[in-house]
């Protein structure tokens, strides 16, 4: 499948705030990477869901993605332990096309991600599904009057979450029972 997106970085508390009150659905997610490789574990209405997936990118917005759910038993938590992490509450805003608000979580300040965590804080991300989308910039419209508090950063180095995840002391276990435990 070719995921088209576009990442946005929201500067404004107040925007965050007032876009987060227009979501639908909350989720928590905790998401490890080695190059290309993701395995995310998506925590949902007392659900916990495991999925492996790949990427390969044609372009900054445009990328081939493979995802399968998978089994936790069959996640090797010790090689998991070396990859770097993202976790992130989102918030979904509209299904198609789909966007959604992350705001990024660093752990009792033990991840270190490779952004300054107040710059990468709080994202916003408009992916294409089955609606083409012709222009981005009408989409962010629709949801906000102010553009001035959003800054798009889909085609600058270091802004996806592979990019960005961190390294931390926090084994995934450690994560994985804070998430479950987690309120939001």
């Amino acid at each position: 499948m070719i995921e088209i997106e576009r990442k946005y970085i929201i500067k404004s508390k107040k925007l965050f705030d007032s876009l987060v009150k227009k979501s639908f659905k909350k989720i928590l997610i905790a998401q490890w990477y080695d190059f290309n490789e993701r395995y995310r574990l998506v925590f949902d209405c007392n659900k916990k869901i495991w999925t492996k997936n790949s990427k390969i990118e044609i372009s900054k917005e445009k990328r081939i993605e493979e995802e399968e759910k998978i089994n936790e038993t069959e996640i090797n938590f010790d090689n998991l332990s070396k990859r770097r992490v993202v976790v992130k509450e989102r918030f979904f805003i509209n299904n198609d096309p789909e966007i959604i608000i992350d705001n990024l979580i660093n752990l009792n300040n033990k991840i270190y991600y490779l952004k300054p965590f107040e710059e990468i804080q709080h994202l916003l991300e408009i992916e294409q599904k089955s609606i083409p989308i012709d222009d981005f910039e009408n989409e962010l419209k629709k949801i906000t009057n102010s553009l001035e508090d959003i800054k798009e950063v889909t085609f600058l180095d270091g802004y996806n979450n592979a990019e960005f995840a961190g390294k931390t002391d926090l084994s995934p276990r450690e994560i994985i029972k804070t998430l479950e435990n987690w309120r939001f």
